[in-house]
């Protein structure tokens, strides 16, 4: 039996559900759907970047009769850009790609002419229409374990360049526009591609700098970097982390291998994640390797007050030994990991626990009374569902107290 559970909802998380790959710890899946609803964001994000992005300049030369013209173009900036479809798909084996249709750009600059028979300056508004993209960014893991974006391809389709050129001489600038308007083409294409390119690199050296393994409560640290090579099909994304955690107090080893993690179909979710039962466990482990764990009652129920005489029917020998009542305290102290297990929507919990009984003296010190050792077995059912009325998700389930 394969031992795990995943939270799935319409959104990030929801139903807990039976999981496991290459024995990751924690597993995500990425659908067609959470793809269709993230990439946008993306495109936008991209897109402001490519806009905000000064162009190099563009220099050329047209023929002219027998002699030659040479232009510039300086000071680009790219005003607007719209478009009016955006879509994306999975790339199997690869990566996502993005598709850009009906796209229509404004570009600013300023120009120079320089011939035999003339020279001009001025500024130019190049309009381009009909822009189409197709754009696949590769997601793969690297030799630390980390991963690693690239841009797969790009391909930029422009039909339509216009030019109007604001200088003294305009009169032979409609002989000459049909020869840069293609070269003008041509080094946006390339433009366009290379600022992608430059910005996937970024991106890539970010995440070769980012720190996978993640310090918790100051106890316990968690591995996330990858389990294996990432998946992409036509349907999903699914990224597999080691997910073990290990204790920063104690150098004791509390990994554990975990089972094959694997997703059923979740119907309309956008993002199911898996936590197998070997990541939980791990965490357990290391969070009590640093030495056993303990509260008092008091530290999280201040307005509860209990004297000697609550507990005289339990403990005979406290009424006998206190004629007057005193206030008492609960210690509980947990001196070694609890066991979980778990089954579809299913979590169990064994632990064992010491409780202790302290006298509050009224000098201010403590003294302890008794002590009593308990062996608890405890199981949760959580079932979530979504809402059809409401933007949101139910969420339900029961306690039982098996021992």
């Amino acid at each position: 039996m394969v031992r795990s559970f995943g939270l799935v909802c319409p959104l990030l998380l929801g139903l807990l559900c039976l999981c496991s790959a290459a024995n990751p710890g924690i597993k995500a899946q990425l659908s067609k759907k959470g793809l269709h609803y993230g990439v946008d964001t993306i495109s936008r994000y991209l897109l402001s970047h490519v806009t905000a992005t000064p162009l190099p300049d563009i220099n050329g030369t047209v023929p002219m009769g027998q002699d030659t013209m040479n232009y510039e173009f300086t000071w680009i900036r790219i005003r607007q850009f719209q478009y009016s479809n955006i879509s994306s798909a999975f790339v199997p084996g690869t990566g996502v790609q993005v598709s850009i249709n009906g796209g229509n750009s404004t570009i600013h600059s300023h120009f120079k002419l320089n011939g035999w028979l003339m020279n001009d300056t001025g500024s130019s508004i190049l309009t381009l229409s009909e822009i189409s993209a197709s754009v696949t960014i590769g997601v793969r893991r690297n030799n630390s374990n980390i991963p690693s974006i690239y841009l797969a391809d790009c391909q930029f389709e422009i039909k339509g360049v216009d030019i109007t050129m604001n200088g003294e001489v305009s009169s032979i600038y409609d002989a000459i526009k049909p020869t840069m308007e293609k070269m003008i083409r041509s080094k946006l294409h390339d433009h366009l591609c290379s600022s992608l390119r430059y910005i996937t690199q970024h991106w890539d050296q970010t995440l070769s700098q980012s720190q996978l393994n993640i310090s918790l409560l100051e106890r316990m640290a968690v591995d996330l970097s990858l389990a294996d090579d990432p998946v992409f099909t036509e349907q999903y994304a699914e990224i597999g982390l080691k997910g073990m955690f290990h204790s920063l107090l104690n150098e004791t080893d509390t990994t554990i291998d975990p089972e094959p993690m694997s997703f059923t179909s979740q119907g309309d979710s956008m993002l199911s994640v898996g936590i197998s039962e070997s990541a939980l466990n791990s965490a357990c482990q290391a969070y009590f390797a640093g030495g056993d764990v303990a509260f008092r009652l008091s530290d999280y129920f201040s307005s509860l007050i209990i004297n000697t005489s609550h507990l005289s029917s339990i403990i005979p020998e406290i009424s006998q030994r206190f004629k007057q009542p005193e206030k008492v305290d609960f210690a509980i102290k947990a001196p070694k990991a609890p066991v979980l297990t778990m089954s579809p929507n299913v979590l169990k919990v064994e632990i064992d626990v010491v409780i202790i009984v302290i006298d509050l003296l009224p000098d201010g010190t403590t003294e302890m009374l008794s002590t009593a050792n308990a062996d608890i077995s405890m199981s949760s059912n959580i079932s979530i569902s979504s809402t059809k009325d409401l933007n949101g998700f139910n969420i339900s389930g029961s306690i039982s107290l098996n021992r």
